[in-house]
């Protein structure tokens, strides 16, 4: 019975303690390489921490401000990769505009929020891709068949799945991951 006992609490802890010990974390990435080696700048535990990322998108200034332990820090957008939120959403700037990622696989897909003014209404989103870090591009069949050019299989795919660009975006809930990143892993066997 006491054997029973100490595996059942074994596996209770071995699974358990790795969702206590994650750190969620927030603040800016300058570069690419400081993203992908988890460099962060104005960083923070967002269970213990606060601080406040603004985009100063009204009117269209070319900086961000980050107010970190009280105190504001300007840093040029062309300066930035991007930041990382506490909800977890990444968001990347590329020509003093920001991209939402969406998905983060062998196509990184984002959406755009164009708002006309702060009192407007929010237009529709906006789908775009990069391949990795490279600069997010419109996401439309055409844009994907170029990323990828010689990868006739992932093309033939696209031609067969998807009706119109619109579609290009949809989610495949069993895989779950985008269709896009789902037949570009498949087009690869």
């Amino acid at each position: 019975m006491k054997t029973k006992n100490l595996l059942l609490v074994s596996l209770f802890l071995t699974l358990s303690l790795p969702g206590f010990a994650q750190t969620i974390i927030s603040g800016v990435y300058k570069t690419y390489d400081d993203y992908t080696n988890q460099k962060i700048t104005f960083g923070i535990d967002c269970k213990t921490e606060k601080h406040k990322i603004k985009l100063n998108e009204f009117p269209n200034k070319s900086f961000i401000t980050v107010i970190h332990d009280g105190k504001p820090h300007q840093m040029a957008k062309d300066s930035v990769f991007g930041y990382q939120l506490c909800d977890g959403n990444f968001v990347r700037f590329v020509d003093n505009t920001d991209y939402h990622l969406t998905e983060k696989g062998d196509v990184w897909l984002y959406k755009k929020l164009i708002v006309k003014s702060p009192k407007g209404s929010p237009e529709p989103n906006l789908n775009f891709f990069s391949v990795a870090g490279e600069k997010p591009i419109v996401l439309t069949m055409e844009n994907l068949k170029k990323a990828f050019p010689n990868n006739h299989k992932f093309h033939d795919a696209l031609t067969a799945q998807f009706k119109n660009d619109a579609e290009l975006a949809s989610f495949d809930s069993f895989h779950k991951k985008s269709k896009v990143n789902h037949l570009l892993e498949m087009s690869r066997n």
